[in-house]
């Protein structure tokens, strides 16, 4: 059976310069939309103050000119059976609403309102306030992990893996004393109402009606690029090492590597990023890794071996953790465990991984949501959605010399390792 894109989404650009990504499915009952402008919290810096478009995003999800009351065009689309919200990611702000498509007029009157025509005041300013505080505070324990220690750790003292500090993202009480409604809708008028801002929907909707409606916004100013502020990806402890925590109950042993493809074309960040995640696949597979077939098959010593990657605007860090019994156990991996990953690239081995990542890709975008969520993450990553044939085409392309390589240029000339240990029990007398 051929390789379907699924990804298939249509760029419209409107006489006043609005631009529209549409996906068509006229065999839903609904629709998805998203309204974005590209700009998030690693341009909160300079005379954009911390914590400024995570702050608006609640100012204009909050109040507009259709819907007045706090939330009351949220509420009314719940009301119909649909859902909204709004998030802040690091260069981009989206607002989100999903709805039958016999509402869809309702669901866009309270997205373009929210976005285009926010009410912000001096009263809701110091409302909202002490509601972010409180979402920061929520953060600031392990940030940037939402969890424990262990996730801290790993991001702030083995690796340098936090683009930026939490009151970047959400602001000072300081930084709040100089917010005001004046600020904020300078900061509006400056970064939404330009032709930068963009709509995606994806589900049955009508496409001239969807126009007719976005052809009357008028955008304000042009949209000037402003630079990022964040810190670069690197280790803080990159030798062996160990930590002594709560969050774990065996010893986990941690190798990791650093990448950076800002400077390649987006279809040779996704060929290598291809080869970066075969790297962790055939290292962590239970069905063809080596490294797992030794340490559980033959060893006995570990259920399962971890693995994690992030990637931000060019760079990634990349990591297989195996949990352990004992520091001697360890010792034993730290020594073979470069070695076991390398012979993990083999002919047989990546076969079978290419055969598995085709037919894994039949379960995705399955959904209406699924579609438009990707191809909104392939916007804010590469400026426009990379259709699957590229995928197809990436992965067809997998030799084992060629991983090898990679391996050799990228990954082994980066490495960085330690151990994770639980606390020593202390007896009791």
């Amino acid at each position: 059976m051929e390789n379907k894109n699924k990804l298939t989404f249509k760029k419209t650009v409107l006489p006043n310069g609005f631009t529209i990504h549409s996906h068509h499915d006229p065999n839903v009952e609904i629709v998805h939309m998203s309204l974005v402008t590209p700009v998030g919290s690693v341009h909160n810096h300079g005379d954009i103050l911390p914590g400024t478009f995570h702050f608006l995003e609640h100012l204009a999800a909050g109040r507009s000119v259709k819907y007045p009351k706090i939330l009351s065009g949220a509420k009314e689309v719940e009301i119909l059976g649909g859902g909204s919200n709004a998030s802040t990611a690091s260069a981009m702000t989206s607002y989100d609403v999903r709805i039958s498509s016999k509402h869809l007029g309702t669901a866009l009157d309270m997205l373009t309102s929210s976005f285009f025509e926010p009410i912000i005041t001096d009263e809701f300013v110091d409302c909202e306030k002490g509601i972010i505080a409180n979402e920061r505070k929520r953060r600031e324990l392990f940030y940037p992990s939402m969890q424990n220690e262990r996730g801290q750790y790993i991001d702030t003292v083995w690796r340098k893996n936090t683009p930026y500090s939490v009151e970047q993202i959400f602001g000072s009480d300081a930084d709040f004393e100089k917010m005001n409604a004046e600020y904020f809708k300078k900061i509006h008028e400056n970064f939404y109402l330009t032709s930068a801002s963009y709509l995606i929907i994806a589900g049955n909707f009508e496409m001239d009606y969807i126009c007719k409606k976005l052809e009357l916004i008028k955008l304000k100013v042009a949209f000037e690029p402003i630079s990022k502020n964040r810190e670069v990806l690197d280790w803080n402890q990159r030798n062996f090492h160990t930590f002594e925590t709560r969050d774990v109950s065996r010893f986990e042993y941690f190798l990791g590597w650093l990448y950076n493809f800002k400077d390649l074309s987006v279809e040779q960040a996704l060929h290598h990023g291809l080869m970066n995640r075969s790297i962790i696949a055939l290292a962590s597979s239970p069905f063809y890794g080596k490294i797992f077939d030794w340490l559980r098959n033959e060893k006995q010593w570990l259920y399962e071996i971890k693995n994690s990657t992030a990637t931000h605007w060019g760079e990634s860090c990349s990591y297989i953790a195996c949990p352990v019994n004992s520091m001697n156990q360890v010792i034993e991996v730290q020594f073979e465990i470069r070695s076991r990953l390398f012979e993990s690239i083999n002919e047989e081995s990546v076969e079978n991984l290419k055969k598995q990542w085709i037919g894994e890709r039949d379960f995705q975008y399955q959904t209406i949501g699924q579609k438009l969520n990707r191809a909104k993450n392939h916007l804010h990553e590469h400026g426009e959605i990379i259709p699957e044939e590229e995928f197809f085409r990436g992965v067809e392309d997998l030799s084992p010399e060629k991983i090898r390589k990679f391996f050799e240029s990228h990954v082994a000339l980066t490495f960085g390792e330690m151990v994770m240990v639980p606390p020593k029990k202390v007896a009791l007398i």
